[in-house]
C-alpha cells in the first residue's frame, strides 16, 4: 500500500470514528426513540423486507441514471414546453414561478413565491382512496401539509400540500421511476411512474386557482393514481 492511500484510509477510519462517537453521544441524550421522518420510515421498510433486493436497486450505476433523465429532461422540455405555454394561461403561471432541477438520484422542485400572504391552507383530501387503505397519519410543518395512508401489505400512499405562494421546494425520487408528462384537470403535471413492481410513482402539479401545489405518491398504477390525484378536493 502506497503512503498515500495508507494516509487517506487512516483519515477515514478516523473520521467514521469521531462520527461513530457523536452519534452515540446523541442517542444518548435522547428521552426516547427519535422523531424519525415519514420517508425513513417507508424506506426502513422496504429494506427489512428484502434487505438483498433494496441493495440490489441501491447500487444501480448512477452514470447511467444521470444520461437517461438528463435525456429524459431535454427532450420533454423541448418538446412540450413551447406547446404548453403558449395555449396554457395557467401553465404559464406554473412555469414562471415553480422550476425544477434534475440530480442523478432525485428531482428537486422549487417554488419562487410572491411575497403575498397565503390564503389558508384549509383541508384537502382525496375523495377517492383504493380499497385496503386507511388513514395513517398527518404531518403538519409550516404551511405544509402532509397526510398519509397505508395497507395491510404496508404500502403507503402519501398526499402533500403546499400554498403556491410560498417560497419551498420538494425533492422527488427520479432514480427508479420513469418520467411522464400529463395532466390533472386539464393542468400540466408531472409524473414519476416507478420501474419496479414495489417502487412508488409519484405526480405533482400546481392548481393555480386554488393556490396550492399538490404530490400524490404510492404504489399505484398510473391510472388509479391519476384518478385518485383527480378525486383531491378541500373539505367541508
Amino acid at each position: 500500500m502506497s503512503m498515500g492511500s495508507e494516509w487517506d484510509e487512516r483519515l477515514r477510519a478516523a473520521l467514521l470514528e469521531a462520527a461513530r462517537l457523536d452519534g452515540e453521544a446523541d442517542f444518548a441524550a435522547l428521552s426516547g426513540e427519535p422523531d424519525f421522518s415519514q420517508d425513513y420510515l417507508r424506506e426502513r421498510e422496504r429494506l427489512l423486507r428484502d434487505p438483498f433486493r433494496y441493495a440490489k436497486r441501491r447500487s444501480k450505476s448512477r452514470r447511467k441514471a444521470v444520461l437517461w433523465y438528463a435525456a429524459c429532461a431535454l427532450v420533454t422540455l423541448c418538446l412540450s414546453a413551447a406547446l404548453v405555454l403558449a395555449t396554457n394561461p395557467a401553465a404559464r403561471a406554473w412555469v414562471v414561478r415553480m422550476w425544477s432541477t434534475w440530480r442523478p438520484e432525485y428531482t428537486e422542485y422549487q417554488f419562487q413565491g410572491d411575497g403575498t400572504e397565503p390564503a389558508p391552507l384549509g383541508v384537502w383530501r382525496p375523495t377517492y382512496v383504493p380499497e385496503g387503505y386507511e388513514e395513517w397519519g398527518k404531518d403538519e410543518t409550516g404551511s405544509l401539509r402532509s397526510i398519509d395512508y397505508v395497507n395491510d401489505k404496508d404500502y403507503f400512499l402519501s398526499l402533500t400540500y403546499m400554498p403556491l405562494s410560498n417560497e419551498g421546494n420538494i425533492l422527488l425520487d427520479n432514480e427508479h421511476n420513469v418520467f411522464h408528462r400529463v395532466t390533472i384537470h386539464g393542468l400540466p403535471a408531472d409524473l414519476y411512474t416507478g420501474i419496479e413492481e414495489d417502487d412508488p410513482s409519484t405526480v405533482i402539479w400546481a392548481d393555480e386557482e386554488a393556490g396550492m401545489v399538490f404530490s400524490l405518491r404510492g404504489v399505484l398504477s398510473e391510472e388509479e393514481l391519476l384518478y385518485m390525484a383527480e378525486s383531491i378536493a378541500p373539505t367541508s
